[in-house]
């Protein structure tokens, strides 16, 4: 989303071709972590995320924001403490633009330490460096989803 972050984050020049020109009828959007990193201001963060779900909605999609997952607590920049700001961010951007909100970031912290009473003290077990899940974890993210989109009955 910004000409400064690392590869693989998605451009906003090219949501169209990679998103919109396939008529998606839900798009989630979950980013944070590395604006975390890269210390791009929370207003910033915002308006990005405000400006992708408006394309997004005008595009006939709804849109499904998730909070940034879990990072190290030892990570750059304050780690989850200074993670959260983002969490809130994208929490307020979801519900002024009426786009759906999963805390990511609470459940899988819930879900591991239910999982790995020691998770509260070390994240890290959920991580397969400062930032990224293992694998397998992705799974535990699709359940955590799902069960969210269960629960909405």
């Amino acid at each position: 989303i910004y000409k400064k972050t690392v590869l693989g984050i998605m451009n906003i020049d090219n949501i169209k071709t990679h998103v919109l020109d396939h008529n998606p009828e839900l798009t989630i959007l979950m980013f944070g972590i590395n604006d975390n990193t890269l210390n791009i201001a929370l207003d910033e963060y915002y308006n990005n995320m405000k400006m992708l779900i408006e394309q997004i909605h005008e595009s006939g999609s709804q849109v499904l924001v998730l909070s940034p997952t879990i990072i190290s607590n030892t990570a750059i920049n304050g780690g989850n403490e200074e993670l959260l700001l983002y969490v809130k961010a994208a929490w307020q951007v979801a519900k002024d633009t009426g786009a759906a909100y999963i805390n990511i970031h609470k459940l899988l912290y819930d879900f591991s330490f239910q999982n790995s009473p020691t998770y509260g003290s070390n994240p890290c077990i959920f991580l397969q460096d400062d930032v990224h899940p293992k694998t397998e974890k992705y799974a535990d993210i699709a359940y955590i989803i799902f069960n969210y989109f269960m629960n909405m009955q």
